[in-house]
């Protein structure tokens, strides 16, 4: 894949914050458990939302509520 995304179109580094997150942990022990700054780990979650968000406006997911907020 391109840009070394999956096939989710999700670097590996984006989705083991995701995972983290999923976990229940917030952006201090993820940004600790992943050996980067808190101000990384946001810009990382915000950057990873926000493609979410496009991919899920243009049809990707079909079945889920997209837009909750």
């Amino acid at each position: 894949m391109p840009n070394g995304l999956q096939v989710g179109g999700l670097t590996p580094r984006e989705v083991g914050i995701l995972r983290l997150l999923a976990e229940g942990m917030g952006t201090p022990a993820v940004a600790e458990a992943m050996k980067y700054s808190e101000r990384t780990i946001k810009k990382d979650i915000s950057a990873t939302l926000s493609r979410l968000r496009s991919w899920c406006a243009t049809g990707g997911l079909h079945s889920l509520d997209c837009h909750r907020s």
